[in-house]
């Protein structure tokens, strides 16, 4: 038996491992049985919001995506990051896929090795913020996971040059919605890759149903741009510009984009949350002490299975 076959073969039978796993999970009681210990911690633990992170909150709900600024969540934590952006540019890096990125740190969670790390680096730090953790529970209603981190950097193209992969429109694969997380490090403005949402497209939106996301599974799905114009409101197009430190918290199974920077290069990080029986499962392998820490239990929930 060949291995071309086989590849085949196993690509063949791991799609439909996803395909069946999406269509059960879309059931209430199977959803609610695969996720009870994030349901169960989330039930029993106090995620209190303050009234400016409980409107974070109604923004997320309502539009799949809010706004706001690391201060908002630490007041020193900026600095840090940008320092450890710069540590980790000496392990830059390109992805076939997406050759308009350098990777810092990253590049594939459905191909790469896992990722280690050997301290409680400041993106670690700031992905389980206290305040941002209850902002991302109470919108999956249970305790997630942080499954993969990223720190790019985009390259400056032509401005003829056609948008490819991510630069398009699409939605990321998820049963019931994928929060991701996203750091600016540098001022973004026209021309400077900035991230594109279009609002309600999201798990809890109105148009969730408009060129339905995959369920589960590695890619994503991608619209045809002329019918996507002519099903949405342009007002609800949000191209995200903002100044260095800006964060954006989106339910990235909404339709979005971004990245072609065609004037200036933009700095992020990544931070991806799913809730605990998704497919998509982490692949952070963390060799510090926890104990150490003194995190809270919503923290360690994120970081690792108990």
């Amino acid at each position: 038996m060949s291995s071309i076959f086989l590849n085949k073969f196993f690509t063949k039978l791991d799609s439909l491992r996803k395909t069946l796993f999406g269509l059960m999970a879309i059931n209430n009681f199977f959803w609610k049985l695969i996720n009870k210990s994030g349901i169960n911690q989330y039930n029993s633990s106090n995620s209190s919001l303050t009234k400016h992170k409980q409107e974070l909150l109604d923004d997320l709900k309502r539009d799949g995506i809010a706004i706001a600024r690391v201060e908002d969540f630490s007041e020193d934590l900026f600095f840090d990051l940008t320092s450890y952006k710069e540590q980790r540019k000496i392990y830059s890096k390109k992805d076939k896929n997406k050759e308009y990125l350098h990777y810092y740190l990253g590049g594939s969670h459905h191909r790469d090795p896992p990722q280690e790390f050997d301290n409680f680096n400041p993106l670690v730090e700031f992905s389980v913020n206290s305040d941002l953790l209850n902002i991302i529970n109470s919108y999956f209603r249970m305790f997630c996971r942080l499954i993969y981190l990223e720190i790019n950097e985009t390259k400056v193209l032509n401005t003829d040059s056609l948008a490819r992969a991510s630069q398009n429109f699409h939605r990321d694969p998820g049963v019931r919605g994928c929060i991701k997380v996203f750091v600016y490090l540098n001022d973004v403005e026209e021309g400077g890759g900035a991230f594109t949402y279009i609002r309600q497209t999201h798990t809890l939106g109105k148009y969730k149903d408009l060129f339905n996301r995959r369920f589960s599974g590695v890619g994503s799905t991608y619209p045809n741009e002329v019918e996507l114009k002519n099903n949405i409101d342009e007002k609800n197009i949000f191209k995200v510009y903002g100044q260095a430190g800006t964060v954006i918290i989106a339910d990235t199974t909404g339709i979005h984009k971004g990245g072609l920077s065609t004037k200036k290069s933009r700095e992020m990080t990544t931070s991806v949350f799913y809730p605990p029986g998704e497919f998509h499962k982490s692949r952070l392998i963390f060799n510090f002490n926890f104990n150490e820490l003194n995190l809270s239990v919503k923290q360690i929930f994120a970081l690792r299975d108990f």
